[in-house]
């Protein structure tokens, strides 16, 4: 397990905190928990950010200018919603994956890099 930076920009927010990542290279997967036990994947094959907790499920599908269908599921609801998620940049290296994404005109910005 690495340990790796993981930045989370919004409008005026930014999160920033420390991880250890399991890096699944067989499977091109990167896990990892966050403090609050939401479990984090990055499926850097198939550009696909999935965050699982008690609440909710959100799977995020990034296809660079295009605008795609993503979940959300309300664990407490049983039920599905669609997010439309329109990818600005994409960018994934060996240590550090870069997304610029827009959901409901609020722009967002992932980054996962290595230590």
């Amino acid at each position: 397990m690495d340990n790796y930076n993981v930045i989370i920009k919004n409008n005026n927010e930014e999160n920033k905190y420390t991880v250890s990542v399991h890096n699944d290279i067989e499977k091109k997967v990167l896990k990892y928990t966050e403090s609050n036990g939401t479990v984090t994947t990055f499926d850097y094959k198939r550009n696909i950010l999935i965050r699982d907790n008690n609440e909710m499920r959100l799977e995020l599908i990034f296809i660079l200018g295009k605008p795609t269908k993503s979940k959300m599921f309300i664990k407490e609801l049983n039920k599905d919603l669609e997010i439309d998620v329109l990818t600005k940049e994409l960018n994934i290296k060996d240590d550090v994956i870069k997304v610029v994404y827009e959901i409901n005109d609020v722009s967002f910005e992932y980054i996962l890099e290595k230590e």
